[in-house]
């Protein structure tokens, strides 16, 4: 048989954790992040100056037979320059807020009652 004994009202609410500082942690998987990231865009530019995509600067699609160690294949590509860069894009995706909006939030929710 179990006897349950009662607490009192403060220790049922208190909770009591040892937390280590993870900070250096968190800074050695960013670098690590980080660098992962160059690596991919250089790979990506690798790959783009393989296909001769690097250095077009206007819209191209083209197909072109080729052979290959596993026999022949089509390969088929296009590429659509945009009349904009990547930061900029970035910069109007994400801060696209007005001058004049600034002292309102975006997370004010209005209820509106209607009695009729």
């Amino acid at each position: 048989m179990h006897i349950l004994n009662t607490r009192h009202f403060d220790e049922s609410l208190r909770l009591v954790r040892t937390v280590s500082c993870v900070r250096s942690l968190s800074l050695g998987i960013f670098d690590e992040l980080l660098a992962g990231v160059d690596d991919s865009y250089r790979e990506v530019d690798d790959v783009f100056q393989a296909n001769g995509l690097g250095e077009m600067e206007s819209s191209f699609s083209d197909a072109k037979m080729r052979v290959g160690p596993d026999g022949v294949y089509m390969e088929i590509f296009a590429n659509k320059v945009l009349p904009f860069d990547v930061s900029s894009t970035v910069l109007c995706h994400f801060y696209q807020k007005d001058q004049q909006n600034l002292e309102t939030t975006d997370d004010i929710i209005v209820y509106m009652h209607v009695h009729t």
